[in-house]
Parts: structure tokens; C-alpha cells; sequence
């Protein structure tokens, strides 16, 4: 199985609100999608909040691999339970 990153900008456009809205969308997508919800469930609220803002200020054009790599490299992301 493999990840289309084409998807991730249609969930940041269809997203309603400002950009930490959509930036929520596209973390519960790879959230859901590469850890089964595992982020939401973790201990550490802090982690979902800073990958959020990681992906808000990054510019346009590196947006989406960045949050791709950062979903697939962070550590709530990696340790199975």
C-alpha cells in the first residue's frame, strides 16, 4: 500500500477555516492513515499540536512532504503499541 500525497492538498482546500484548521486536517488524515489514530490516543497532547504548527509555517511548496515526513519520522508515529 502506498500513501497518494495528491489527497492531502484536496483535505487542506475542502478544509473550512484558517490555516491551523486545515493543518488539523491533514494531521488527522496522516494520523489516521500511517498510525490508526495513534497521535490522538497518545499521551503526549503536545506532539499533535506542534505538528500542526510544523506544517502551518512551512512554505506551500514543501508543505505536504514535510508533513509526510514528519508523520512517518515522529516518534509517537513509530513505537507500536
Amino acid at each position: 500500500m502506498t500513501l497518494n500525497k495528491g489527497i492531502l492538498p484536496n483535505i487542506w482546500n475542502q478544509a473550512e477555516g484558517d490555516n491551523l484548521i486545515k493543518a488539523a486536517a491533514v494531521v488527522d488524515y496522516l494520523d489516521f492513515y500511517l498510525s490508526a489514530g495513534r497521535l490522538k490516543l497518545s499521551t503526549n497532547s503536545d506532539t499533535r499540536q506542534i505538528f500542526i504548527d510544523a506544517i502551518v509555517t512551512a512554505n506551500a511548496g514543501d508543505r505536504f512532504d514535510l508533513s509526510i515526513y514528519g508523520a512517518s519520522t515522529n516518534p509517537d508515529f513509530l513505537i507500536q503499541k
